[in-house]
């Protein structure tokens, strides 16, 4: 499984010449590579015999499910080396072409196996049972029977779910079109910065101007962003509501009473999960209006701007190098126990990463943990900041979860859910930031800390719940035959944007130009996903506070549910661990520590006042 954390490409001093990962244990070889395809075509064209014998017996049943298991296993592992490679080097066709390659091959076989759940979900359940008597080792494919069956009425015949599976790149068009328009085709304007600078406002500028100090610079860069992507409104909007439109015809084909119920179906996930996020968001978005009056107040503001939000607050004098952060995520993790901190101290000092930025690298980062019977690989543009200690804590979290997963699980159990993949990563971020405010050296470095955690509470929850609430929105205004125009979806996003800052009450002054800000985000092409990140930071606090309270039991619950992997729902894993996300109490633990924060926060400030005073 890949997980991606996107971040901007700011190229730091620190740069490095070629990746610092050995890609060896994958393949040793493109040849190798080569050779591997060339196997899987094999097996795939051996695997045919069993659309005739899939159900004839149970021993039929585990050969062919343990067939297909060996090959999406080598699939992953072949998808794995390509992605690295093309992610180490964009620029390079040739890691391109070895992507589409493994792509196609993928295409071809999950088209050419689209019998297999409509063939198993019509297998008499007593007939089942009996094969699981008859042979024991199907105990390995419990859950993939389970799902079949559970998905069972969402299956539809052989010939159908084959036009399906050749239908998706089609229905995926739309994100396409957004993506060439963001990267290609529009011409983004060049702003001239006070100090006589310049920065050309795409995607990357955009994101790295916002930050600027000086208040006129980003005024400049907000202005003219938005500017452009107003010519374009339409055009967006039709591209989304056409994304959203598939969506929602998709899940009429497969019998789903709405998209965030077919969204939510490959996992069993509640909808009440959903929704209990929204409710519990509306009702406490006081936390967030109080952090932006206390910026309001330290920036010295008389009105607080949307294009305020992202200049930095409280700087710190402290380098944050690669062995910095890994010193202190070593630190971070000891609640965790020994186990866990000797797995990762082993794993940071192996060539399983790639750390620098360069040119040609992708930016961000991720984990990919999806070569099971080998090590997980971390991608990283390290700057040197705290952002870099934190991402490097984030997906570290990640490719533990993935090495925890994969020692516990058979292969086909070893895919987790996005879902719990999120809490893996953001609870070591979590305690991380724990570890650093117990250690501050100084007020103004507590500050910092506290003002970092405070802001990525509203980057990471608060926003990613308003844009959950947004895609919510607009799938449920297209169910009920509702058009949906550029002009439309931006009255929608404006709205909700207003509520959440405070609009009406003065918290923070929303330009109506900046309700296209749906326009550029490409989050909204994935369908119901961005929720996980607002789910997954409440479920982060929730551990986090019981096992920094010294709960033995809840630690064991917590890595219990790191081992599980997919064997059961995330749901199932969740309850099993002691956390029920349909319940508002889920999110208590993260609101208390936030007012918490909070307190601490005005505290310091007013103490450092007096003091200059």
């Amino acid at each position: 499984m890949i997980i991606i954390l996107l971040l901007s490409p700011i190229y730091s001093l620190v740069a490095s010449e070629g990746p610092e990962w050995d890609l060896t244990p994958l393949y040793p070889s493109k040849k190798a590579w080569l050779e591997a395809i060339d196997t899987a075509k094999k097996d795939h064209k051996a695997l045919s015999a069993c659309q005739k014998i899939l159900t004839k017996d149970a021993m039929s049943l585990k050969k062919c499910l343990s067939g297909f298991s060996d090959l999406r296993k080598e699939i992953s592992r072949m998808w794995v080396w390509a992605s690295l490679q093309a992610s180490s080097d964009s620029q390079n066709h040739e890691y391109t072409e070895q992507l589409q390659l493994v792509a196609n091959l993928s295409r071809k076989i999950t088209s050419d196996l689209a019998y297999v759940n409509p063939a198993i979900s019509q297998l008499p359940e007593e007939k089942l049972e009996e094969f699981l008597k008859q042979e024991t080792s199907l105990d390995d494919y419990k859950q993939v029977l389970r799902d079949i069956r559970i998905q069972a009425k969402h299956i539809l015949s052989p010939k159908e779910e084959a036009l399906i599976s050749n239908y998706l790149p089609l229905a995926s068009g739309s994100s396409r079109i957004f993506r060439m328009l963001m990267a290609s085709d529009i011409e983004f304007p060049t702003v001239v910065l006070s100090d006589g600078s310049k920065i050309v406002v795409d995607n990357t500028g955009y994101e790295k101007g916002r930050q600027l100090e000086n208040r006129e610079d980003r005024v400049k860069v907000f202005e003219a962003f938005f500017s452009l992507l107003n010519q374009y409104e339409s055009t967006f909007g039709l591209s989304l509501y056409q994304s959203v439109q598939s969506r929602t015809t998709l899940a009429k084909v497969r019998n789903y009473p709405n998209a965030l119920s077919s969204a939510l179906g490959n996992t069993q996930l509640p909808e009440k999960v959903y929704r209990n996020l929204v409710e519990q968001v509306e009702s406490n978005l006081s936390i967030l209006h109080r952090y932006l009056k206390l910026r309001k107040k330290k920036m010295g503001l008389k009105n607080l701007e949307y294009h305020d939000l992202y200049t930095e607050l409280h700087g710190t004098e402290k380098k944050f190098d690669i062995k910095t952060s890994r010193d202190d995520l070593l630190e971070a993790v000891k609640p965790l126990g020994e186990g866990y901190k000797k797995e990762l101290a082993y794993a940071t000092k192996q060539k399983w990463m790639d750390i620098y930025p360069r040119k040609g690298k992708r930016s961000g980062a991720f984990a990919s943990g999806g070569a099971y019977e080998v090590h997980p690989y971390v991608l990283l543009n390290h700057l040197d900041d705290y952002n870099s200690v934190s991402t490097y804590a984030h997906e570290w979290g990640h490719a533990m979860h993935s090495v925890l997963s994969n020692k516990n699980q058979p292969y086909q159990d070893s895919r987790y859910a996005t879902f719990v993949a999120e809490t893996a990563a953001i609870v070591n971020e979590v305690l991380l930031l724990e570890h650093n405010l117990k250690n501050a050296e100084s007020d103004e470095e507590k500050l910092f800390f506290l003002d970092y955690g405070l802001n990525m509470l509203r980057i990471t929850f608060f926003r990613q719940a308003q844009f959950a609430e947004f895609e919510l929105k607009l799938h449920e205004m297209v169910e009920s035959g509702k058009p949906l125009s550029g002009q439309t979806i931006s009255n929608v996003y404006g709205s909700i944007l207003e509520r959440y800052y405070g609009h009406k009450e003065d918290v923070v002054n929303i330009n109506p130009r900046y309700h296209l800000e749906w326009a550029y985000v490409p989050h909204f092409y994935f369908g119901f996903y961005v929720y996980t990140y607002s789910t997954s930071i409440a479920a982060s606090y929730n551990f986090a506070a019981k096992i920094l309270s010294g709960d033995k039991q809840a630690l064991t619950a917590y890595l219990n549910l790191l081992k599980a992997g997919g064997s059961k729902y995330p749901h199932e894993l969740f309850l099993d661990a002691g956390l029920d996300m349909t319940k508002p109490s889920a999110y208590q633990p993260m609101f208390e520590r936030a007012n918490e924060y909070l307190e601490s926060m005005e505290k310091l400030l007013d103490k450092i006042e007096r003091t200059k005073g």
